[in-house]
């Protein structure tokens, strides 16, 4: 922050130090100072994508979602080739729910950028919401390869294959983002459902169990399926 106040104050029109200054605000939280100096530095470069970019990015955590797509709007007519901007334009059109925008961003920015996970890791979950779980195997397959020990990947790929009935494959990749997070209480929560879909009701039990002990605040999100996971033990003894 010292060094672009710095800048500044030695270059009032330098677009660049309000960009670096800008990023700094949003690490902070400083969201509206971040925006103040996005502003300044598109009335200094308005042909600056990556000042639109970065207040598009400020919009985002403001909750501000169509003036962020209007900033990435911009950022692509200035810098069609950057991958970046479709990606983050697909992340805001995923919270706005328009999901087959996203999916069209998320394929523009694979296309420019084949080797970013991140890409594949949202179109999968994209293709998740929409139900397209063959789809979303796929991309969460393709994030694994670049980015074997991201353990989102393997609880949601768990996830898919529970909803396509997949249930030894889910127990797999929960097993597998239990081993990368152990205290994600979610891996836990969803391998106890698929302990439960197979019959195997004690394990079912351990899990949702160990799951409550990592985040005591599930217990009453749950409380419906513990019932329905002890009446289970209770006429299987």
């Amino acid at each position: 922050m010292k060094d672009f106040n710095q800048a500044i104050a030695l270059d009032s029109k330098l677009a660049q130090a309000y960009i670096g200054r800008s990023l700094t605000h949003n690490e902070l939280g400083n969201y509206q100072k971040a925006m103040e100096d996005y502003n300044q530095a598109i009335s200094l470069d308005p042909q600056l994508a990556q000042a639109y970019i970065g207040r598009s990015l400020t919009h985002d955590e403001l909750g501000n979602y169509q003036k962020a797509i209007e900033d990435y709007n911009q950022a692509i007519a200035l810098a069609p080739q950057d991958a970046k901007a479709y990606y983050h334009r697909g992340t805001t059109y995923y919270e706005l729910g328009k999901y087959q925008f996203a999916i069209e961003d998320y394929n523009q920015a694979i296309a420019l950028a084949p080797q970013f996970a991140g890409t594949y890791y949202n179109r999968g979950l994209t293709h998740s919401v929409l139900g397209n779980h063959q789809f979303a195997i796929e991309d969460f397959n393709q994030v694994i390869a670049l980015a074997p020990q991201f353990a989102g990947t393997y609880y949601n790929r768990g996830g898919t294959h529970y909803e396509l009935g997949k249930y030894q494959e889910a127990i797999e990749d929960f097993n597998q983002a239990i081993t990368l997070a152990p205290q994600d209480a979610e891996a836990y929560m969803g391998r106890s459902f698929t302990h439960y879909r197979l019959g195997n009701y004690q394990k079912a039990i351990q899990d949702y169990n160990q799951a409550i002990k990592i985040n005591p605040a599930l217990q009453e999100q749950f409380k419906d399926y513990r019932k329905k996971l002890s009446d289970s033990i209770q006429k299987n003894r």
